[in-house]
């Protein structure tokens, strides 16, 4: 990951690099970085970069916004000391972009497993009703 963060300046091609990866931007990397963190349950690192992809992506990749919304509450409310309302804050940002604007099986069945790990503050008015407007996407995938 660090030799991808210190190509970035690079040109497309000046080095070898085939020129089918201009699309490979500080953002994209973020969102590689982001998310093996999150994978190896590393919380505040997982969170850190997210952050930055949410920040420098372009608001014209919804579908990938919308992943990097549920991958981000994902990491408050796994945290040790869990952050429910932040992680409820942007699964709604999320849930709002998959009703209407972007249609991804892959960003519901994210949200699925987020919704699943909302299940121990389902007493919650907030999660109740996140949780809720989610209903109608994961029933329709």
């Amino acid at each position: 990951m660090d030799a991808a963060f210190d190509r970035l300046g690079d040109t497309p091609g000046s080095s070898g690099e085939p020129d089918w990866c201009y699309w490979i931007d500080e953002a994209a990397t973020h969102a590689y970085a982001g998310a093996c963190y999150l994978r190896l349950e590393d919380w505040g690192r997982a969170r850190q970069h997210l952050r930055a992809t949410l920040r420098l992506q372009d608001s014209s990749y919804a579908r990938d916004g919308a992943r990097r919304h549920i991958d981000l509450a994902t990491t408050y409310l796994r945290q040790d000391q869990p952050e429910v309302d932040h992680a409820v804050s942007l699964a709604s940002r999320a849930v709002e972009t998959l009703t209407g604007e972007v249609d991804s099986a892959r960003c519901v069945g994210h949200l699925a497993r987020l919704v699943g790990d909302f299940a121990p503050y389902r007493r919650r008015p907030a999660v109740r009703q996140v949780t809720e407007q989610a209903a109608g996407l994961l029933t329709s995938h």
